[in-house]
């Protein structure tokens, strides 16, 4: 009698389980019908997590995380192609955080290659723009702008080298016109600090090293002719 009435209480239970997973994934299937990939995908997640052999759990993990990816890669490449970059990265990183749950979920989804192509394309075009900016506020004097667009340059692309060497100049050059005005002073000591300030950071600016020994010289003659006048006083 104990293992007639198991029997129906065990037929009871699968039935009631069994229930339980088709109504999951009947309510996955309809969120996916609504275009609601991200929740669709937790709800087949989580009848797969309670029934790891259900093929239609993994199937619709598969489907859900392949069109969450085609969706976000398709908006990463749209803002790339207007040029919104920030934007672009954005979701560019959204789409490799998919990838990567993807990987971790044994779920094999389709790259879009020419994704890498358009972010590469419009990180080139920042550069060049950015670079540009930064020459139109050396020329103009405005040296810190400069330093800070060059700064950006160099961490997106540590080898550029006219970068590199623009912000040599945008840092450089303001001691160089401090040290030619305290010069037109006549303040030589003061020049020469400055300037040597200046050959100091960048031993190649030949310019830099005559005025410097011009400055050194005028400051020791004015230093020795000083004490004379004071003599024949």
């Amino acid at each position: 009698e104990m293992i007639r009435s198991v029997l129906p209480l065990a037929a009871v239970v699968c039935f009631t389980a069994c229930g339980g997973v088709r109504r999951q994934l009947s309510n996955a299937a309809e969120l996916e019908q609504g275009g609601m990939m991200e929740q669709a995908h937790a709800a087949y997640a989580a009848v797969h997590d309670r029934r790891p052999r259900e093929v239609k759990a993994l199937v619709g993990m598969k489907r859900t995380a392949q069109a969450r990816y085609d969706r976000i890669a398709q908006d990463a490449s749209a803002a790339y192609l207007v040029g919104d970059r920030a934007a672009g990265d954005a979701l560019y990183e959204k789409a490799a955080r998919v990838l990567a749950e993807a990987q971790r979920d044994q779920l094999d989804l389709r790259v879009d290659t020419q994704l890498e192509q358009r972010r590469q394309e419009a990180l080139t075009t920042w550069v060049r723009a950015t670079f540009e900016q930064a020459l139109e506020a050396f020329r103009n004097d405005r040296f810190e702008e400069c330093q800070r667009l060059c700064e950006q340059v160099l961490r997106v692309e540590k080898d550029m080298s006219d970068a590199a060497s623009l912000l040599r100049m945008a840092e450089l050059e303001p001691l160089y016109r401090e040290a030619h005005y305290a010069a037109e002073l006549g303040l030589w000591r003061t020049a020469y600090r400055i300037m040597k300030r200046g050959t100091d950071s960048d031993p190649g600016y030949k310019q830099a090293w005559t005025d410097q020994d011009r400055y050194r010289t005028k400051a020791t003659w004015t230093l020795a002719y000083v004490p004379l006048i004071n003599v024949m006083m």
